[in-house]
């Protein structure tokens, strides 16, 4: 039964990670503010802690700068970030908490804006911070609410798979 709850979280994984990846690429607009796969690796730490998830972070960040040809390592080290926010709010995150978790994928998605912005500035392939203005901030609230209103049910999905007991 492990491998098959393994299979289906590479599954969840792979889909989230590619429905990304289409996303950032149909809509640039939208790269720092849609991060699906970084709300992903929230729940997955928070729900099974840092072993599993850092395997998770680490293929999906080597998958997201490989197309995005810009930062080298960017999402290799952030995508660490929410697996070790997970894992410190692990111990408070309840399922009923759909607050935190909003609250938590706002601050993360935040939080990767203003780090590419600093990485672009510092690196000067932007030219300022009057960048922030060309972004699309939509995503990021769109994405927040929506983990605020499916908190529960993707907790629940990150959990190990339950083993029903036959009766004999």
């Amino acid at each position: 039964m492990k491998g098959l709850d393994t299979l289906r979280l590479v599954g969840i994984s792979a889909v989230l990670l590619m429905t990304e990846l289409a996303v950032q690429l149909s809509h640039p607009e939208w790269r720092s503010g849609s991060d699906i796969y970084l709300i992903w690796l929230l729940i997955l730490s928070a729900g099974r802690g840092p072993v599993a998830a850092i395997g998770f972070a680490l293929a999906g960040g080597i998958v997201m700068d490989a197309s995005s040809g810009h930062f080298a390592v960017f999402h290799l080290v952030y995508y660490l970030v929410p697996v070790a926010l997970g894992t410190a709010l692990r111990s408070q995150v309840i399922v009923e908490y759909g607050l935190l978790g909003g609250l938590a994928a706002a601050g993360l998605l935040l939080g990767k804006i203003v780090v590419m912005l600093l990485v672009g500035i510092v690196s000067g392939m932007l030219p300022g911070p009057m960048y922030l203005t060309r972004l699309s901030y939509w995503p990021l609230l769109a994405v927040s609410i929506v983990v605020l209103f499916t908190w529960r049910w993707l907790v629940e999905a990150a959990q190990p798979m339950r083993v029903a007991s036959v009766g004999r």
